[in-house]
């Protein structure tokens, strides 16, 4: 499988912008919490933005250079250039370890040591990820059939990341979350065209135009609405 370039991603993060469904899991996941937050792969910083209040640091740390100088522009947020199996923090300093559709980048069992690692003992980790029952009825897998595939194969099953977690001393909570997402036709193709979604990267040139093609001919009007559901799951782990 090939490399993320996570300099190209960052352009396709513009055609990306958070929903309010997804700045809502990241309020959701630090209430009631104080202290040290980190956003490990947390890009741009959308969502450690949402955390910046008197009595919390919000820390987005992430491997790409060209994430970091965006997520540094964000007012109250401190940045750290690091991957999450070499978290650059020290032991015990994080009160919440929040994931947000980044733990298939590299080994997640190694992501999830360094995790548990750097988490309070009365810390949380959250993990948002995809429910590999919808992987293959995706918006993405309707137009491009890799998409699939190539996802099944990056993202971690639940039942490892659930049993990683528990060898950790933590008790996980499971939940399955939908997401209705609705954005122009137009604005859709561009963002495919600029690679918003990683796996996308994946893909033959091939394969990309011909599912924009069929997608054009369903899709005519750029300005016609399209509306498609995402399947999320979240693991929530408290010693």
């Amino acid at each position: 499988m090939g490399l993320i370039d996570l300099t190209d991603l960052t352009r396709g993060y513009r055609h990306r912008q958070p929903t309010h469904a997804t700045l809502e899991r990241a309020r959701q996941a630090a209430a009631a919490l104080s202290g040290v937050f980190v956003d490990v792969g947390g890009g741009t910083g959308a969502h450690a933005r949402e955390w910046v209040r008197p009595g919390v640091t919000p820390i987005v740390v992430d491997p790409s250079a060209s994430m970091c100088r965006e997520a540094s522009s964000r007012d109250g947020v401190a940045v750290l250039k690091g991957e999450s199996q070499h978290l650059p923090l020290r032991d015990n300093v994080a009160d919440l370890v929040y994931f947000h559709l980044s733990i298939h980048y590299g080994s997640f069992s190694a992501a999830l040591e360094e995790a548990a690692r750097v988490v309070a003992p009365t810390g949380t980790i959250e993990i948002w990820t995809f429910a590999p029952e919808s992987m293959a009825s995706s918006a993405l897998a309707r137009w491009f059939p890799s998409i699939a595939r190539l996802d099944a194969e990056r993202f971690p099953p639940i039942g490892l990341l659930t049993e990683s977690l528990e060898r950790s001393g933590a008790t996980v909570e499971i939940d399955q979350l939908p997401e209705v997402v609705v954005r122009t036709a137009a604005s859709w193709q561009a963002a495919v065209r600029n690679r918003f979604v990683s796996t996308i990267q994946l893909l033959t040139d091939d394969e990309i135009e011909d599912g924009l093609a069929r997608f054009t001919q369903e899709y005519g009007d750029g300005e016609e609405p399209y509306s498609y559901s995402v399947a999320f799951v979240r693991l929530r782990a408290t010693r």
